[in-house]
């Protein structure tokens, strides 16, 4: 089926297309995977002990860990589903290696796979008291978390509560700040530690800053308490704690027999201690990681982890830990090795056998492609976003390529897509985004209905730039050419010899908000036109009535959702086919997640302010896991 990015609809991947599919189709590995060695002597027995398994990118620890557990999980000794589990660091990872396992073992059979956060609620709610298991505890997301704690610490300012540092006060209210406030109380939950913990360690050391921290972290984990919700590291905090009762460690014991982990060095203290309680002697527990990455350091990840796995977990198994280190890579060729081995440097990390890194950060690269690296500068991101726009149309053009073969990394989602979106749509290369790269209010398909709401709250809101992204947008649906002839209709109609007309799109903007005014046009060319407006214009006035009559934000956007044809055109395009159907889910799931946000607002009693639930969205400067996260395209 020809679709917008390809003749035959989008290729899987590259990493997906080159991974191996059993462990006999890994190439370079024989000293692991052949019969002699530790690998292979495990598999073929049916058991794998406990061990560290590390590399670079395309070295196979995803593969060895799709192999472990479908080894674990077939055969005359296999283990039930349930006993085996394996944990990540993102839904998108685990749907993706549960996926995966599933294909190994043929089908008909559904791992456990989970992130590390999923399975610690889990945990919680499964042992929390009855009492507490009637209101369900809500888990914060990273944003939510974001816009709470920075409220909460200017207030704590104003209110003079807090006795902060005076060289700091020009940082109150920063999202530098912020974040720093937030990285300290996440670190100090991951290393098990109270707030009265820090406030006498800042005491101790005579950092005031450190004090003030752990006293505004007492007050938020109240305030959090009593709105009943947890946020990511006092969920771990709580998991590590109740996995230490004798009841709940027997049942963990008893209930997973093999234990799997990805991304090993973005674990923090918190959870490894979590995993140190989850397995004993007659437990396996297979690890993978790179020393050399890591992407969580804002949630307190720390390399103590997997560069202390062999000595910490020695002592739980009365035996030494396997460990192996991966040195031939598939994904890519000399020449990007040479680079990142360049970036990375010769520094060995304390703590690691030099030779092993040695190892680890020169893989033999079996590609025939050796790669190109071809670093360029400019004078401002416009600049750089139309190049980039430019070498992808080129390339398109002349090297047979499908878009979906070029793929644009950044550094920062928040900065530099916007500037990069603009520059492939006006170049006319079609571009998807990854709904957990952006905020949630930025999102497509979620921005036309954040600016509705604005209009609904302040009508002043709706200027000429609004009302055209409105009309022209999913919500309206008019052509811009038909726009634009209606405006030149309104403009003709609106000359007089006492003042020249008014511009055409303000006059568009005030039939927008009145929708009377057209009352006046007569029928014929512009039809769908005034029909359009006249119903997305009486939709904002009633829900703007509704608003005023003590709604809440759920039901004003509930409103406006129901009142157009875009929920009926997105059911429809999702149970299609193509590439359509796929952006049409990924639309689905980011609208979900407006709702269920709007909703969680009004549940921790934050009152019926669309203005407050408009500021605290627009605030959320991070982006947020998707309800149903997947590949961008798949």
């Amino acid at each position: 089926m020809s679709d917008l990015f390809g003749k035959d609809g989008p290729a899987p991947p590259l990493a997906e297309r080159l991974r191996p599919q059993t462990i006999a189709d890994v190439v370079g590995q024989e000293h692991l995977t052949g019969p002699n060695g530790a690998i292979g002597r495990m598999l073929a027995a049916g058991k794998l002990s406990s061990m560290i398994l590390w590399g670079p990118p395309g070295t196979g620890k995803t593969t060895t860990l799709v192999a472990a557990m479908a080894a674990r999980l077939t055969g005359p000794e296999a283990l039930h589903p349930n006993q085996v589990l394996g944990l990540t660091f993102g839904r998108r990872a685990a749907i993706d290696w549960r996926d995966q396992v599933t294909a190994a073992v043929g089908g008909g059979v559904v791992p456990l796979v989970s992130t590390f956060h999923s399975f610690c609620y889990a945990l919680v709610r499964q042992f929390q008291s009855d009492e507490a298991y009637v209101s369900a505890t809500r888990l914060l997301s990273g944003p939510e978390q974001q816009v709470r704690s920075r409220q909460l610490f200017a207030d704590a300012i104003a209110d003079q509560r807090l006795n902060w540092p005076e060289d700091l006060m020009p940082a109150v209210g920063t999202r530098g700040l912020a974040e720093e406030i937030r990285g300290v109380m996440s670190r100090t939950r991951s290393h098990m530690m109270d707030p009265e913990d820090l406030v006498d360690l800042g005491n101790s050391t005579g950092r005031q800053t450190w004090s003030s921290i752990g006293v505004f972290m007492n007050e938020y984990l109240d305030v959090l308490d009593a709105e009943g919700v947890l946020d990511y590291s006092e969920l771990i905090h709580r998991a590590v704690l109740l996995s230490h009762r004798p009841d709940v460690q027997e049942y963990l014991h008893k209930t997973f027999s093999a234990i799997y982990v990805d991304e090993y060095q973005d674990t923090d203290p918190g959870q490894v201690a979590l995993l140190k309680a989850m397995v004993n002697v007659d437990s396996a527990l297979v690890v993978v990681g790179d020393v050399d990455q890591a992407i969580y350091g804002f949630r307190g990840a720390d390399e103590a982890g997997i560069r202390n796995f062999e000595q910490e977990f020695e002592s739980v198994f009365a035996s030494p830990v396997v460990n192996v280190v991966l040195s031939t890579c598939r994904r890519f060729g000399a020449e990007i090795r040479s680079a990142a081995s360049a970036v990375i440097g010769d520094r060995v990390p304390a703590g690691f056998n030099p030779r092993d890194i040695q190892i680890h950060r020169n893989p033999v690269c079996t590609s025939d492609q050796p790669g190109e690296i071809s670093i360029q500068t400019f004078d401002s991101p416009g600049a750089e976003a139309a190049h980039i726009a430019d070498a992808i149309a080129r390339a398109h053009a002349t090297a047979d390529l499908n878009w979906s073969d070029f793929a644009v990394i950044v550094r920062s989602a928040t900065v530099s897509i916007p500037t990069i979106y603009r520059a492939f749509v006006a170049a006319g290369i079609p571009v998807e985004v990854a709904a957990d790269e952006i905020p949630l209010h930025q999102d497509p398909a979620v921005s036309p209905l954040v600016t509705s709401l604005r209009v609904i709250d302040n009508p002043s809101y709706a200027n000429v730039e609004v009302v055209a992204d409105l009309l022209s947008g999913p919500l309206g649906n008019v052509d811009p050419v038909d726009l634009r002839r209606f405006g030149s209709y309104l403009r003709a109609a609106d000359s007089s010899p006492e003042r020249a007309p008014r511009p055409a799109m303000v006059l568009i903007a005030n039939a927008l908000l009145d929708p009377k005014l057209l009352l006046d046009v007569p029928p014929g060319r512009h039809d769908s036109v005034v029909k359009a407006i006249t119903k997305l214009g009486t939709i904002l006035q009633s829900a703007r009535e509704q608003m005023r009559n003590g709604a809440s934000p759920h039901e004003v956007l509930w409103m406006l959702w129901q009142g157009t044809a875009w929920p009926a055109k997105l059911q429809d395009q999702a149970l299609g086919f193509g590439s359509a159907s796929t952006r049409a889910h990924r639309d689905l799931d980011a609208i979900c997640s407006l709702f269920d946000l709007a909703n969680r607002f009004v549940a921790r009693g934050r009152g019926k302010d669309l203005t407050n639930f408009l500021d605290e969205i627009e605030a959320q400067e991070i982006p947020a896991e998707a309800l149903a996260e997947n590949d961008v395209r798949n």
